[in-house]
C-alpha cells in the first residue's frame, strides 16, 4: 500500500464509572495485580495505530498513562480530563506524541507552568484543540507565553475548516466533562502542513487575566473558538480581543457571544 496511505481509524475510550476510586499502586513502576489498567496495558499490542484516546475522568495510575502514550508515536487525539496527572505526562507527550492535534489536560490542578512550557510548536507541530479548563495552578503570565510561542508558525496552510472539533457546546457547568467525537479524517490529513496554530483553546476556569487576551490574539490568529468563562478577564479586554481577532465564538461565563 502506499506509504501515504491513512490506516483504517482507531480509538480507545475509557470513561469513569462515576466513583472514580482507584487501587493505589504496589510500586511506582507497576499497578497492582488485577487493577483493570494492568490487564489494558498488558492486553494492548507492542505495534498500535491508535490515533483517539479518551481515559476521560479514569484517573489511571501515571505510570499506566506514560507508558501507554510512549508507544503511541501516531496519536492524534488524546483526552486526560480529571486524570489528575502533573507536568511529567505533558513531558513525554512532547518527547513521544510529535502528531497530537487535539488535547485536552482539563481539571488536572497538578499542572504547572512548566507543563505550558512544554506545549510548543517544536514538540506538537500540528496542534490544533488545547483544553486546560479548571487547571487551577495556571498562572495567566503562562497563558500569555503559551500564546506567543505559536505567533512564529500561523502563516502556513490550511482552511481550518477540517477540525471543527469542538462539535459539543461546552457549558458553563459540564459536570460531565464531555468530550466530543473527532470526525473522520481526511485521506491525506498526514501529508497536510497545517502550520496555523491554536484554533481551540479552553480556559474555563482558569487563572487568566485581560494582558494574556492580548498575547493570545496576536499569537493566535486563526483562533476560531475561545472559551473564558470563570475568569478574570474584563470586559474591556474582551472588547478590545474582539476588536483585534475574527474570533466566531467566544463562550464567557455563562453565555456564548458571537463576534462577526
Amino acid at each position: 500500500t502506499s506509504p501515504y496511505a491513512t490506516p483504517p481509524r482507531s480509538g480507545l475510550h475509557l470513561q469513569s464509572g462515576g466513583s472514580g476510586a482507584r487501587s493505589a499502586p504496589t510500586s511506582p513502576h507497576r499497578s497492582p495485580p488485577g487493577s483493570p489498567y494492568s490487564a489494558l496495558l498488558a492486553a494492548l499490542p507492542p505495534s498500535l495505530h491508535l490515533r483517539e484516546v479518551s481515559l476521560l475522568k479514569c484517573a489511571p495510575p501515571e505510570h499506566c498513562i506514560v507508558q501507554l502514550v510512549t508507544a503511541l508515536p501516531n496519536l492524534e487525539s488524546l483526552d486526560l480530563w480529571g486524570c489528575r496527572v502533573t507536568d511529567r505526562v505533558v513531558e513525554v507527550l512532547s518527547v513521544h506524541c510529535p502528531k497530537l492535534r487535539r488535547l485536552s489536560l482539563a481539571e488536572n490542578p497538578m499542572l504547572t507552568d512548566r507543563a505550558l512550557a512544554l506545549i510548543n510548536p517544536a514538540s506538537f507541530p500540528d496542534l490544533a484543540a488545547l483544553v486546560l479548563r479548571r487547571c487551577t495552578e495556571l498562572t495567566s503570565a503562562a497563558i500569555a507565553s503559551l500564546a506567543m510561542t505559536w505567533q512564529a508558525v500561523t502563516d502556513g496552510t490550511g482552511d481550518g475548516d477540517d477540525d471543527d472539533y469542538f462539535k459539543q457546546e461546552l457549558e458553563a457547568d459540564n459536570g460531565d466533562g464531555g468530550w466530543p467525537v473527532p470526525p473522520p479524517a481526511a485521506a491525506n490529513t498526514a501529508t497536510v502542513a497545517r502550520k496555523r496554530g491554536i484554533e481551540e483553546l479552553d480556559l474555563w476556569g482558569v487563572n487568566v487575566y485581560d494582558h494574556a487576551l492580548v498575547a493570545i490574539a496576536a499569537g493566535c490568529p486563526h483562533l476560531t473558538k475561545l472559551w473564558l468563562g470563570e475568569t478574570a478577564v474584563s470586559d474591556e479586554g474582551l472588547h478590545a480581543l474582539a476588536q483585534s481577532t475574527h474570533l466566531p465564538h467566544l463562550h464567557n461565563r455563562t453565555r456564548t457571544k458571537t463576534h462577526n
